[in-house]
């Protein structure tokens, strides 16, 4: 079958699947990059940094949806390699329905509460009416988002990363477009902004919906329109990721609040850094979703032996990449900070967005590690150690800026990354073991 990953070569095989989605990550991170310097060059700072306030919030929900649709892609790629196409097509329906139904409940809740949680983010009083506009549009494009995460779990789930990346690349190109009319053109500010990227998601999320269909096409009549039994396994396997991704998102947000505390000018050059930050998690995260797909397809085949060749296969791209990566923001942290920053660039920003990236970028290639390790606990299935991983990683980050800032200042939010990783890693490779026997005995 096209996009079965069970045969050929698992390295190459692997590699394959996973280019076209490095390459919408990064697509994905350029635009947002873009975003952030059209905000921040023809708005203002106060602009850039009310975006940047709104962006624990806006992760908070994206992390649910893309949690959502990593656990969906578990469960169709299981019933796919194991040639079980009526229960993988039941499977493919109840997830778009649930992730249509729970995302707009979601909505009207973040709609209710954004007022309340930006206070106790402690957003300074001159960005919060600005970043309370950006955050109501972006929840009133919240059901198109998880609409179009769950089209796309289902695509990795059935091998095909690349009508996806065509939809990204197409969506993200129509974003910019957007931005540069509504924000630099006509001057709708960070408004302008938000609506762009809720236009974009809904045509995105359409279009997906409608090709998937008709890949699916051979198998239309299989299955059931829903069925109470998938939902119980979708469950199991969305909501410790959903879960893993609202826990990380509401220690962004206690990070946010202490970072806030800092001030606007530190806010934007945390905010400018970040950026680049992103790219490497996208990076590491694209090769640890392709990983989980590829697990989870071999591992309902029963081929475990391909199940080690494609681990150590992604393990060495992602830390080449990932490695580049570092090197890269390490030596030129200033011209990459520079670019998100007003003109004339405040001094104050600059060095804060420089410090966070010296201190990080360093340990790029740990972040590689422990994000193919959490692909590989993912596609196995074992959901339970990757939360609990997750969990004590960004315990420890929200515990450094908590507990070493009063006296470290702006330096212990940075130290808490690869603090964190440490500690993630170290327990997600403990979880491993046991997994590692179990398919060596077989």
């Amino acid at each position: 079958m096209k996009g079965d990953l069970t045969t050929g070569s698992p390295a190459r095989k692997l590699l394959a699947f996973t280019a076209p989605m490095l390459v919408g990550a990064l697509f994905q991170q350029l635009y947002s990059i873009v975003d952030s310097v059209i905000i921040g060059r023809f708005v203002s700072l106060d602009a850039l940094a009310a975006v940047s306030v709104s962006y624990p919030v806006t992760t908070l929900f994206v992390g649910m949806a893309t949690g959502g649709s990593t656990g969906a892609s578990i469960l169709v790629s299981y019933h796919f390699g194991s040639r079980q196409t009526d229960r993988m097509m039941t499977a493919v329906r109840t997830c778009l329905i649930s992730f249509v139904v729970f995302s707009v409940v979601l909505a009207g809740g973040g709609l209710a509460l954004d007022r309340p949680v930006l206070a106790a983010l402690q957003t300074p009083a001159e960005i919060t009416a600005t970043a309370r506009e950006y955050l109501d549009i972006f929840l009133l494009g919240l059901p198109f988002l998880f609409l179009y995460n769950a089209v796309n779990g289902c695509f990795q789930a059935i091998g095909d990363s690349r009508v996806p990346l065509a939809l990204l690349i197409f969506s993200s190109a129509l974003n910019v477009v957007l931005d540069l009319w509504w924000v630099a053109g006509l001057g709708w500010g960070v408004a302008g902004a938000a609506a762009a990227t809720l236009l974009s998601q809904l045509i995105a999320s359409l279009a997906a919906l409608g090709v998937l269909f008709r890949r699916l096409r051979p198998w239309r009549g299989l299955g059931d329109l829903f069925r109470a039994e998938s939902l119980r396994e979708l469950v199991g396997y969305a909501v410790p990721g959903m879960l893993q991704q609202s826990v990380v998102a509401v220690g962004q947000l206690l990070m946010q609040s202490r970072i806030n505390g800092f001030g606007t000018a530190v806010v934007a050059g945390h905010a400018a850094a970040f950026k680049v930050n992103t790219i490497v998690l996208a990076v590491a995260n694209a090769q640890s979703s392709a990983l989980s797909a590829f697990t989870s397809q071999n591992f309902g085949a029963r081929a475990h032996t391909r199940i080690r060749s494609g681990y150590r296969a992604a393990l060495a791209f992602s830390l080449a990449m990932c490695g580049g990566i570092a090197v890269c923001a390490f030596c030129f942290s200033g011209a990459f900070v520079g670019i998100f920053l007003e003109k004339p660039v405040n001094g104050q920003a600059l060095e804060t967005g420089v410090r966070f990236l010296h201190l990080v970028s360093p340990f790029y290639l740990l972040l590689a590690c422990k994000m193919c390790a959490d692909g590989l606990l993912k596609g196995l299935g074992n959901m339970r150690v990757f939360t609990v991983s997750t969990v004590l990683d960004l315990c420890v980050r929200v515990g450094s800026a908590f507990l070493l800032s009063p006296t470290l200042g702006y330096t212990a939010i940075c130290l808490g990354y690869p603090l964190g990783w440490v500690v993630g890693l170290t327990v997600t490779e403990l979880g491993l073991r046991r997994e590692r026997q179990t398919l060596a005995a077989h």
